[in-house]
């Protein structure tokens, strides 16, 4: 019995885990995407520095969304593997 239970709380901790990575990357494209809708309301301003710090950090919080986005879908994949494995190995 304990080794069922081992096994459903660490099932637990990788969907855990799984939905973290699954908010943070959500907040990555969220943040992304106001910089950007911030971007052209400070290109009327002179000093295009604050635009191209804007845009900068976007594309940067960009590309971290993508690398979470395929960290994700890894995950989700070993999961769903994992998961019907167990299936299988039950019948």
């Amino acid at each position: 019995m304990s080794k069922l239970d081992e096994n459903i709380s660490q099932k637990r901790t990788e969907t855990k885990k799984l939905i973290n990575a699954s908010i943070f990357t959500l907040i990555l494209l969220i943040g992304g995407i106001i910089l950007f809708s911030v971007g052209p309301i400070e290109y009327e301003m002179k000093e295009s520095r604050i635009l191209n710090s804007f845009n900068g950090i976007a594309i940067i919080l960009f590309l971290a969304f993508l690398f979470m986005l395929g960290v994700v879908f890894e995950k989700f994949i070993t999961h769903a593997k994992k998961f019907k494995i167990e299936i299988l190995e039950r019948e």
